[in-house]
């Protein structure tokens, strides 16, 4: 395995020392997930070579781990196979709205190191034995609570035993976001007389990160009283008022950066609200097209034969339905429709989108999704992964 990580490390080694991520004036607790446990130089190589990537990306990937770990290690109790671990692992990977657009190209090393480590994720997914659940419980004693938004992360920490350090990344991310000075209205002469502010990237927008980040603990959840903790504390993110009328999909995939736009500019209200009513048509069209495909090929699989396909119109039976969370099940052609939505309304009321509107729409406009998650083949059925990985896989028995 370690010759899978040589050309990784030859690469890094030979660039410029990069600022470690979380150096910043807080007492964080975080640890570095990326790797195998039994292995610690797999953890150092693998922090190594995504030093390349931005730091949101760096982020980003360490919670795609900690979120594959907590899948591994209750996949029996959860009924989640391994197989769909690593595949939901790798669409993480691919991050595309936690990349700088401007820094990160689809060929860039960062992409490439991400890609790596899907392949080697699933290659080498049955070289590790199942186990006991690991015991986390006291890695966080020390944890401080600097309680980014007023949320109470000590009380979600204490009802979410089984996720915590997906918990503590949501905390440290955010509580560096907020101490990095993003968003704040006292500040307003900051913004006066420019179009967009000075909050360029997704990242940035330490509400919407925040947000997000929580959707990986309720996905990780594994009892009610965490459920409820997260989503208790949840409602102290989102300030703006919440979105009515136009349907639930600008709330699944877009609730702070879409309120937020609404409450500071109000004079583009009808607008705005023409793209929201169009993001949840295009969504509950597309959606209509996929289950339509599915159904199609469940029943295809079964040959129609009721006797051993119950249930071949229940597209939550169908392999890819699960590979995406709620978000990411919204079909990309909608995310692009409504990011261009915001254009046409930015080029046509200029004079209109500036000051804290012209940072609202800023915020919104470079958190839209633009990319297209790629197709993730599970191990076996992934044509790379056999040409490259052939020997390890015949050596280890891996079907």
């Amino acid at each position: 395995m370690l010759l899978l990580f040589l050309p990784f490390l030859f690469f890094s080694l030979s660039l410029s020392e990069k600022s470690n991520p979380y150096n910043i004036k807080l007492k964080l607790n975080e640890h570095w997930e990326c790797g195998a446990d039994k292995f610690a130089w797999s953890k150092v190589l693998a922090e190594l070579v995504t030093s390349v990537c931005p730091d949101a990306v760096i982020a980003h990937a360490n919670l795609c781990c900690k979120v594959h770990d907590n899948c591994y290690d209750h996949h029996h109790q959860t009924g989640v196979s391994q197989d769909l671990c690593d595949i939901q692992f790798c669409v993480c990977l691919q991050c595309k709205d936690a990349i700088d657009k401007e820094k990160v190209k689809p060929d860039a090393w960062c992409v490439k190191v991400h890609d790596a480590a899907c392949s080697i994720v699933q290659t080498m997914r049955n070289v590790f034995p199942d186990s006991t659940p690991p015991d986390h419980s006291k890695d966080y004693i020390k944890f401080v609570d600097y309680s980014p938004f007023s949320m109470k992360f000590r009380s979600i920490l204490d009802a979410c035993p089984y996720n915590q350090r997906v918990v503590v990344h949501c905390h440290n991310t955010v509580s560096k976001c907020v101490m990095e000075d993003h968003e704040y209205e006292d500040v307003y002469h900051e913004y006066k007389g420019r179009s967009f502010g000075h909050v360029m990237d997704p990242n940035q927008d330490c509400r919407a990160t925040m947000y997000d980040c929580l959707r990986s603990v309720l996905a990780t959840s594994h009892n009610d009283q965490c459920t409820a903790t997260v989503l208790r504390e949840r409602e102290k993110v989102n300030i703006y008022k919440k979105i009515t009328g136009d349907g639930d999909s600008i709330n699944i995939a877009y609730p702070i950066v879409a309120s937020r736009v609404l409450e500071r500019c109000p004079k583009l209200w009808v607008d705005l609200k023409t793209c929201y009513k169009n993001f949840f048509e295009c969504d509950v069209e597309q959606k209509r097209i996929r289950d339509q495909r599915y159904v199609y090929e469940l029943r295809k699989a079964c040959g129609n034969n009721l006797v051993y396909c119950k249930h071949p119109t229940d597209i939550t039976e169908h392999p890819e339905y699960n590979f995406y969370d709620e978000l990411r099940r919204i079909n990309i052609t909608c995310h692009k429709s409504l990011y261009y939505c915001f254009e046409n309304i930015f080029y046509a009321k200029t004079s209109t989108v500036v000051d804290l509107c012209g940072q609202a729409f800023g915020m919104a406009w470079h958190r839209i999704r633009l990319n297209e998650y790629r197709t993730v083949l599970a191990y076996n059925q992934n044509p790379v992964i056999r040409n490259i990985f052939g020997p390890i896989l015949d050596l280890f028995n891996i079907d």
